[in-house]
């Protein structure tokens, strides 16, 4: 159809619409403007980056002055295992070190006898003579003492008013971060505008903040400033060390502090009356100390060995303790061997993340009947990462991202050192299906402790 037979149907339209041509003279002014306009974008971003540079760097720079927090780690054989960048303690050297000054200060030669007799006698069930036991309770009353000069009594506030009150032990001086940290029982989680601290040595009141909590187990650790203490108030901050709880056994003498009776301060001697090696917890496993020491509900606090030293950490209140078999209304002590990743993670800021398995290792018996090596997953939690991403209980997991898992204080271990919460990583697995194993992978993001 021509162009007058649509006009002749169309009588109203009488235009002729023709596109007009754009002369030279309008298309280089055209890229002349667009020219000008990107060196002023161009300028305009460069002095942006000129000006915001030196904020970044001194942020980098800042960051990168936070020394790495390690702690010394202790492995079934009784061996400390040490890190690269070490603060004291660390080399086994330095922890033996350290614990032959503590004994130093508790024991003579005389006191050392005496234990020694008084532990064989508690083993054999033998009675002990009067001033024995005198000389034994006065060496016993001395450990507690001088471990309780780490205790901290914490209390948080809501406006003016304390919601709430519990304890902590100073368990590492991070002097290049000007801060000592603080290991407590999740209380200090529960919500407060403020976190204040009384040390027992003297040292001025001092606002603490919270460096990570994990409620598996029910821990926390805050940290306090000691930018504004002199170098004599530093000297008085007395700092706990750790005792190796592998070298712990049956009927061994173990000591609480913190609060056992609930009063703040207080302290009470016992033995070990049975311990179970591997109880089963989210992505971990712990050891169970189990002792004859009576205590009430909401009972907590820490327990340190003959030499004074940090072994572990009891609650009343933790479900694990009393899910793994724990006698009731006696306390029950999960070893600092169990805590000693997530703890250096949340000593260094960082939130240890949750995989949300419970597991055991596959063993060399069921390797020769066919099953792959990794971790056999005997419960899920539910609503958890693993269970969202839809790993079932009798997978077995070999891999997390590109690390080798084989045992569950592996998938303890690559979980707190090197992802975090709201990361998405991938896991390998082996599932049964028609009699054979098959190999799948799921990608999980992972929650928090």
């Amino acid at each position: 159809m021509d162009e007058n037979k649509r006009n002749d149907e169309k009588p109203y339209i009488k235009e002729k619409i023709v596109k007009k041509k754009n002369s030279p003279a309008k298309i280089i002014g055209r890229i002349l403007l667009w020219a000008i306009s990107g060196v002023v974008f161009g300028l305009c971003a460069a002095l942006a980056f000129y000006f915001i540079k030196p904020h970044f760097e001194e942020t980098k720079e800042e960051e990168s002055t936070q020394a790495k927090i390690e702690l010394p780690v202790y492995t079934q054989g009784a061996e400390t295992t040490s890190p690269e960048t070490e603060p004291e303690p660390t080399t086994q050297e330095d922890t033996e070190s350290s614990t032959e000054g503590a004994r130093e200060t508790f024991f003579s030669d005389e006191q050392e006898a005496w234990l020694k007799r008084y532990m064989e006698a508690m083993a054999a069930g033998r009675k002990m003579e009067m001033g024995d036991i005198r000389a034994v309770n006065t060496i016993l009353e001395n450990v507690a003492k001088a471990a309780k000069g780490s205790l901290v009594e914490l209390t948080g506030y809501k406006s003016e008013n304390a919601v709430w009150k519990t304890q902590g032990i100073v368990f590492f001086d991070a002097e290049e971060n000007n801060e000592i940290l603080i290991l407590s029982d999740i209380t200090a989680a529960t919500e407060a505008d403020r976190i204040m601290t009384v040390f027992p040595s003297g040292l001025p009141e001092a606002e603490a903040e919270i460096k990570g909590c994990d409620h598996v187990y029910g821990i926390c650790v805050l940290a306090v400033s000691t930018a504004g203490l002199n170098e004599g108030q530093k000297k008085n901050i007395k700092v706990t060390t750790f005792g190796n709880n592998y070298s712990l056994g049956l009927t061994n003498t173990i000591i609480l502090i913190g609060s056992p009776y609930l009063s703040y301060d207080s302290a009470v001697v016992g033995r070990i009356t049975y311990i179970k090696p591997d109880c089963q917890a989210p992505d971990s496993s712990f050891k169970l100390f189990a002792t004859d020491i009576s205590v009430p509900e909401n009972s907590k606090g820490f327990a340190i060995d003959l030499s004074g030293q940090l072994v572990g950490v009891f609650n009343t209140n933790i479900g694990l303790v009393t899910n793994a078999g724990a006698p009731a209304g006696y306390a029950a002590v999960i070893g600092t061997g169990a805590i000693n990743d997530t703890l250096s993670c949340m000593s260094n800021g960082k939130t240890a993340s949750l995989l949300g398995i419970y597991g055991i290792a596959v063993n060399d018996e069921l390797k020769e009947a066919g099953m792959p090596a990794g971790v056999y997953v005997s419960k899920v939690m539910e609503s958890g990462p693993a269970f969202n991403a839809g790993i079932s209980e009798g997978d077995i997991i070999t891999n997390i991202s590109q690390a080798e898992v084989t045992d569950i204080t592996h998938i303890a271990h690559v979980l707190t050192g090197t992802h975090l919460p709201e990361e998405t990583v991938k896991v390998t697995m082996y599932r049964q299906s028609r009699g054979e194993y098959q190999k799948m992978t799921v990608s999980v993001t992972l929650g928090s402790r």
